[in-house]
């Protein structure tokens, strides 16, 4: 990924934006993937609100976000579809000591998705992707590192020359009442240390619920894990990807299920758990604090609610929400 910078302060009509758009279109050209962010000095203010002898006129975006004209020559230079956060997204992101990008359904807000992602991924920022989150991570993984770049989903593009994200073959396309792959399923740990299995307390497998019709491309799954992106938990055959997680990152964690669904105000889910201890810089000490309940406990736990005894340590919470021992 590479960066062109077109800078020139508060200063409108100079053709900042002009001149970013022409240089985009003479790299797509060249053959090469162009997209355009908007980083806009006015903080806390409406492009809507503001009169055009303040700063030019406003561009309409597909979302319903009231733009800078810049937005407008990138879109017709470039001949893309961009959304409000493509201007917001980076600088809410520098701010941010956790990242959750959660589930949903059709493109929109998509690419602002995959710009958090991305910004996670590269900036060591403690993540959590849920459901499609997690199908984006892999997307974006995949453009990124992989250098696929028309990797996507094919619920975004059917035709898609790199599809790591396909239609479950018992889904229906015509039938979209109660025809997910809906309720709790079981997913097995692959990776014993990894660290969704140590926050569900060194468990072999968990059940969570699920409410989805898409799922990791299976044949693409050795590819991907051979550049550094590790799927440490599946299903019970073995193909369906449930769990992953980045290596050399102090909290990257995508999941096909929905830890909120059992998640409770008192007993969280692990996974949640997990990611604001990291973003707190004490991830390490709810880790420990896990094996150490996994080694005293016997509690079996199947439907998200302990039936046994809850514990504390100092000021780190541990509980076994959602695991079995």
């Amino acid at each position: 990924m590479k960066y062109v910078l077109v800078t020139g302060g508060v200063v409108s009509g100079l053709g900042k934006g002009v001149t970013a758009s022409s240089i985009g279109l003479l790299l797509q050209a060249c053959g090469l993937r162009v997209t355009s962010i908007k980083i806009d000095p006015y903080l806390n203010t409406d492009a809507g609100t503001m009169s055009p002898f303040e700063h030019g006129e406003v561009f309409v975006l597909d979302d319903g976000g009231e733009v800078d004209l810049d937005l407008g020559n990138y879109e017709r230079f470039l001949d893309s579809t961009l959304t409000h956060v493509h201007k917001a997204a980076w600088d809410l992101l520098k701010g941010a000591d956790g990242i959750l990008v959660p589930g949903g359904f059709g493109d929109r807000g998509v690419q602002g998705k995959i710009l958090a992602t991305k910004y996670a991924r590269e900036n060591q920022v403690p993540f959590l992707g849920i459901c499609l989150g997690m199908q984006l991570a892999v997307v974006e993984f995949a453009r990124s590192i992989l250098g696929f770049e028309d990797a996507n989903s094919t619920e975004f593009e059917p035709e898609t020359p790199s599809p790591c994200v396909i239609f479950m073959p018992e889904g229906s396309t015509t039938h979209m009442g109660g025809t997910m792959r809906l309720g709790s399923r079981r997913t097995y740990f692959q990776v014993p240390d990894c660290k969704s299995a140590k926050l569900y307390g060194n468990a072999k497998f968990v059940d969570e619920r699920h409410r989805h019709r898409y799922e990791v491309n299976p044949d693409m799954i050795q590819e991907i894990e051979n550049a550094g992106l590790s799927f440490v938990g599946k299903d019970e055959t073995g193909r369906r990807m449930e769990i992953v997680e980045l290596q050399n990152h102090p909290y990257f964690v995508g999941v096909q299920f929905h830890p909120e669904f059992k998640s409770r105000p008192g007993k969280p889910s692990a996974l949640f758990l997990g990611l604001i201890a990291a973003a707190s810089g004490c991830l390490e000490a709810v880790l420990q604090a896990s094996g150490k309940v996994s080694k005293v406990s016997t509690t079996r736990v199947a439907n998200g609610a302990a039936t046994g005894k809850v514990y504390q340590n100092g000021n780190v919470y541990s509980n076994g929400n959602g695991l079995h021992h």
